[in-house]
């Protein structure tokens, strides 16, 4: 996506490298994967994150605030409105953060 206003995506890893414990994706089928959800839309994402923990959550918001990257926080994926879909980053919190902490 370069030219999009975009940090490359090679530099975003380069630099959540350090900061992130979770694993990155910016291949194109991990991509093409997280390009729908439960609705009839299509939308390909610069990357995803999945973050290991809420800590992670925290780091990956911060450096994406400082790039002005934008994020779609993304559960299982399932709505029909496309909520779950973006071109910037898409933070799968649906994949490890899936346990009730407390009733």
């Amino acid at each position: 996506m370069s030219g999009s206003g975009f940090t490359p995506a090679a530099q975003i890893e380069d630099d959540l490298r350090s900061l992130f414990r979770g694993t990155l994706h910016f291949d194109r089928p991990t991509r093409g994967l997280y390009a729908t959800d439960g609705s009839p839309l299509r939308l390909l994402p610069h990357g995803v994150a999945v973050p290991a923990d809420a800590a992670d959550v925290a780091e990956f918001l911060t450096y994406a605030d400082r790039q002005g990257l934008p994020v779609t926080v993304r559960g299982s994926g399932t709505g029909r409105s496309g909520a779950a879909l973006g071109r910037g980053i898409v933070l799968d919190i649906g994949a490890r953060m899936n346990a009730v902490l407390d009733v």
